[in-house]
């Protein structure tokens, strides 16, 4: 009788990571609502919390009122991503200011929470950053930042695990040539062949390249300093709490606030904000993002260094007293400076 026990073991861990990924996708997005959406107030000092009762009875917590002296300014700090929306209460009217290319669902929380009804006067909606006719539903730059991410982490661990007697240096070398040729790809099927994603693409072609090598460079780094421990930890930071926290389309707003606080800081979440910005915002808020890219295709090129060096396996076999495990691990990383 064939012994089962590997492919058991291998079972359960697929398992254990559809379990993990349907748990945090479930989790983030089966239940969408706003917590502290950014939103500008421009209204008479009077009507300030006419409008605060307004937002309150729809959904309590949902609505962050800031206040505005002008719409213009309000309509700025739209386009500089430091709102999601405002409205403009003037006698006899008010005008919604949205962009519904900062989340599909931010137009409709603002138009519930202030609708004629609740506001008891006409309202009128202008978009100032409309999603283009070809992604009606706001998928596009999402998508376009997963196509990137997942095959990057899988080259990342090809380039670990499978691909032996290659220097580091090699290594991430063979990251960077994949995510040139992604890149370049990625863009055209988005921009091109789909038209998905406007604006120029040769800028989006450079940030997908950014995007994948941050995601392969940080895979190869944790794998060669941690081993299985940090492939684990790599899919776990990019794809099962990475997807969520990115807010897919509806925006970290809408999405736990677990996942939220982590928006800012995982590759995923700075992708999408970037890729966002740059093809609807005129790339406002958007270069320190790009830096926090760069910062984490830095962190796998230092850990990859370090692994060189020093890694939890080769540590863990010294340690364990197999023969020959102490030497054998620095000098293979001295040889292939793998």
């Amino acid at each position: 009788m064939p012994d089962l026990r590997p492919v058991l073991r291998h079972a359960t861990v697929i398992l254990v990571a559809g379990v993990a990924l349907a748990a945090s996708f479930v989790g983030a997005f089966h239940d969408p609502r706003p917590h502290e959406m950014p939103v500008g107030v421009v209204v008479p000092v009077a009507q300030v919390a006419r409008l605060q009762a307004a937002a309150g009875a729809h959904d309590p917590g949902a609505l962050s009122l800031r206040p505005y002296p002008s719409a213009t300014a309000a309509a700025a700090a739209i386009r500089d991503r430091t709102l999601d929306g405002a409205v403009v209460l003037a006698p006899g009217h008010a005008r919604l200011l949205v962009a519904s290319a900062a989340g599909s669902q931010t137009v409709e929380t603002m138009q519930r929470a202030f609708s004629p009804a609740s506001l008891h006067t006409p309202v009128a909606t202008l978009d100032l950053a409309p999603l283009p006719v070809s992604d009606r539903a706001g998928l596009g730059p999402f998508f376009f930042v997963l196509t990137l991410v997942i095959p990057s982490l899988l080259t990342g661990v090809v380039m670990t695990v499978v691909v032996n007697d290659l220097r580091v240096r090699d290594r991430l070398a063979g990251a960077a040539a994949f995510a040139i040729v992604l890149g370049l790809v990625d863009a055209a099927l988005s921009n091109v062949a789909y038209g998905s994603l406007g604006g120029s693409y040769w800028e989006l072609a450079g940030l997908g390249m950014l995007i994948s090598f941050a995601a392969s460079s940080v895979t190869v780094g944790l794998g060669r300093l941690l081993g299985p421990v940090g492939i684990a930890l790599a899919a776990v930071g990019l794809l099962v709490v990475g997807v969520p926290a990115s807010g897919s389309a509806v925006g970290p707003a809408f999405i736990p606030s677990f996942f939220a606080t982590l928006h800012p800081i995982l590759p995923m979440g700075e992708g999408l904000d970037v890729v966002r910005n740059a093809v609807y915002f005129s790339w406002h808020a958007t270069w320190v993002k790009l830096g926090l890219l760069g910062g984490w295709g830095l962190f796998g090129i230092v850990t990859a260094a370090i692994g060189s060096r020093w890694s939890l396996p080769q540590w863990l076999a010294a340690r364990g007293g197999r023969p020959g495990a102490a030497t054998r691990g620095p000098a293979t990383a001295r040889t292939s400076a793998a």
